[in-house]
């Protein structure tokens, strides 16, 4: 179950050492531009030029998500990318076992080929859920929790890349039979601070109210923040950390009805969590 930016997920232990971050200039001359796990975006989107970082060539219905980091673990104040076990990436064979469903949701096979041009990051964009990978150079690693590719020491740029992913396609009926989560699964994708302002877990009930499955629930929650209620805007105030993914920008956030992709990403996994649905943020 999927919505906005936000995902129900299988989370690892944590055991892969983080990728040390780089913040790169945009300007001339600079390094282009990186990606920024712990979700502080504003300078980013209010950057004086638009960057091209990638081009995507897909044999996909539409063009596809790309997936470069997860984020479980919140301690009310910061989003962590997730890290687990990892695999190498070979260059001739899967790097992912095909995702598991059930055998009557059928599979749909895409074709995506990327080539990156100013994006530095050693998070290497991927659609989901990518079984193989192949095209890269240098040393990359793969984690199967969230099937995403990272490298230690190497970087994005300059990349080209194939990606070959296996997408389930539920029916309606299949989604709304389906609970929520499954076994297996982490407790950091459910788990909230102690101190989270009332109005979050209120407001997500008084959302969700009529909802006849989790699916339904996850459904009024996007078709809300999609309504008439909010906007999205780039102008929102960055003073008293509103410009972060915390649980006070959430609360205000949420007062407010005005921001961007962090505050309603935010704003989306902790109202699903109250509700008690795993839920993770996807950059």
């Amino acid at each position: 179950i999927g919505a906005v930016a936000v995902v129900v997920a299988v989370v690892a232990t944590p055991l892969l050492p983080q990728p040390a971050l780089r913040f790169a200039s945009g300007g001339a001359g600079g390094f282009g531009t990186t990606i920024n796990p712990n979700l502080e975006l504003g300078n980013d989107l209010r950057q004086p030029r638009e960057i091209d970082v990638l081009s995507v060539r897909t044999t996909a219905p539409t063009a596809p998500y790309l997936r470069a980091v997860t984020l479980s673990r919140f301690d009310g104040a910061v989003w962590e990318p997730d890290t687990g076990d990892t695999v190498g990436v070979p260059d001739d064979a899967a790097v992912f076992d095909p995702v598991a469903v059930d055998a009557e949701i059928p599979l749909t096979e895409a074709v995506t080929d990327v080539v990156v041009d100013q994006l530095d990051s050693p998070w290497l964009p991927v659609p989901y859920p990518a079984d193989e990978v192949t095209g890269l150079t240098g040393d990359w690693l793969g984690l199967p929790a969230n099937r995403t590719i990272v490298t230690r020491s190497g970087s994005s740029r300059e990349q080209e890349y194939q990606v070959t992913a296996r997408v389930p396609r539920p029916t309606l009926e299949q989604i709304r039979s389906r609970p929520a989560g499954g076994a297996g699964l982490d407790d950091a994708v459910r788990a909230l601070p102690a101190d989270v302002p009332a109005v979050i877990a209120e407001t997500a009930r008084e959302v969700t109210a009529d909802a006849q499955s989790p699916y339904d629930a996850l459904l009024d929650l996007q078709s809300w923040f999609r309504g008439s209620s909010f906007r999205y805007s780039l102008d929102a105030p960055v003073d008293d950390g509103f410009d972060g993914a915390g649980l006070d920008a959430v609360a205000r956030f949420l007062e407010q009805r005005e921001g961007y992709c962090v505050h309603f990403a935010s704003a989306f996994a902790v109202m699903a969590r109250t509700l008690d649905m795993p839920a993770r943020i996807v950059v």
